[in-house]
């Protein structure tokens, strides 16, 4: 079982930090601007809006710039403190994963609120366990409509037929546009699913999809150089010849000898 523990307000020094620790926590941005790395490598500048959930044992690297605050939320094993319990199901949520997350307006007013009551009642233990459990929850509500929310997306974007269109139009300029339409999303809403699904932004999984078409073509056509570089939809030949170096380390010449060879 985990409970809230004492919520606190920080200063994180401008020296770079790397630690991780037993219980969950959540660092939210108050003033000033601080930097974090998570494990996968991913880093992010955030002050007041913005906020980074770290599971236990995640070893994270940190430092601040110039002046800065940060709220401090701990989570912290049942048996290392007495505080209000925490139910799994926020647990799972929460702290499934380290990551960054975006406060909504309304949760921004309610953090510096709470940063006031932190501020005028330093030493109050009982408040600092029910901002921290406000907070738990609040952050919990908000995870769990994104997730669901992404899910439902995830439903609309169908990878078939947006592989269809591309293949169709690969020698062409295909706009992120055009695909948010087909799955009836705003291009913005697109462009962050799309990426959560694949790992990969329209253009990037459009550039892939045109690497591997003049692969093919180089293997298995007669065509020329110049001519699978404008049906793959690279704007010239010598385009196509940077990629495929970039990917393969091989020029389009030796991948076409090297696969006649075999």
């Amino acid at each position: 079982m985990w409970s809230a523990g004492a919520s606190r307000l920080e200063h994180l020094r401008k020296d770079y930090q790397t630690h991780h620790h037993d219980h969950h926590q959540i660092v939210i941005g108050v003033q000033g601007n601080v930097v974090f790395t998570l494990p996968d490598g991913s880093e992010q500048v955030f002050s007041s809006g913005f906020a980074c959930l770290l599971p236990s044992q995640c070893e994270h690297a940190f430092y601040g710039s110039g002046e800065n605050r940060v709220l401090v939320v701990d989570v912290i094993s049942e048996t290392m403190d007495q505080g209000l319990i925490v139910e799994n199901e926020i647990m799972e949520n929460i702290f499934s994963t380290p990551c960054f997350i975006t406060l909504d307006q309304s949760l921004v007013n309610l953090v510096s609120s709470l940063v006031t009551e932190l501020e005028r009642r330093q030493n109050d233990l009982k408040l600092q366990q029910y901002i921290s459990g406000l907070l738990l929850h609040s952050i919990y509500h908000r995870v769990v409509s994104e997730k669901i929310e992404q899910i439902q997306d995830d439903h609309r974007i169908n990878m078939q037929k947006i592989n269809e269109i591309i293949l169709m139009h690969l020698n062409e300029k295909l706009s992120v546009e055009t695909l948010a339409d087909v799955c009836h999303m705003s291009t913005s809403q697109f462009h962050l699913r799309f990426r959560q699904r694949t790992g990969q932004t329209p253009h990037q999984y459009i550039l892939d999809k045109r690497v591997e078409q003049a692969a093919w073509l180089l293997q298995h056509s007669s065509m020329t150089i110049a001519d699978v570089a404008i049906d793959s939809g690279f704007t010239t030949q010598s385009a196509l010849s940077h990629i495929i170096k970039a990917r393969f380390g091989i020029s389009p010449g030796q991948m076409r000898k090297r696969y006649q060879s075999q």
